[in-house]
């Protein structure tokens, strides 16, 4: 009887110490999934901004972009929005350059991507002019 409770006990640490919760999982093929780029090439005045569709769920992605945004979490739908910039459709990574920033201010910007399931964003990334 011993024996066995060293076995269950043993088996049940080695269960929960294999299951991490830093593993994420991939996103499923049947989710609309994006992901914002952290922003690169940084000035005064200018930012490469960008993102990648990694999943159309099924459905063709119609619209693609990065929303840019002085407040965290920027939307398409957000009136505090700065820009809303649409870069095609379809699945794969977009970026693009964008100048007329003023200097030294924060910014945050996240990818999204729509299909008819809807509209999903990437997380959102700050960036400062210089």
């Amino acid at each position: 009887m011993k024996n066995l409770k060293i076995i269950m006990i043993s088996i049940i640490t080695t269960i929960l110490v294999s299951c991490s919760k830093d593993d994420a999982p991939a996103p499923s093929p049947n989710i609309l999934a994006v992901t914002t780029d952290s922003p690169t090439g940084i000035t005064d005045t200018q930012a490469t901004l960008g993102g990648k569709v990694v999943s159309d769920g099924g459905s063709p992605v119609t619209r693609k972009g990065i929303c840019i945004s002085l407040t965290i979490n920027p939307t398409i739908d957000d009136p505090n929005n700065d820009d809303v910039i649409e870069m095609g459709t379809g699945i794969g990574a977009f970026s693009d350059t964008f100048t007329g920033f003023p200097a030294s201010t924060t910014g945050h910007v996240r990818a999204f991507a729509t299909n008819s399931s809807g509209t999903v964003y990437g997380e959102n990334k700050t960036f400062t002019t210089l």
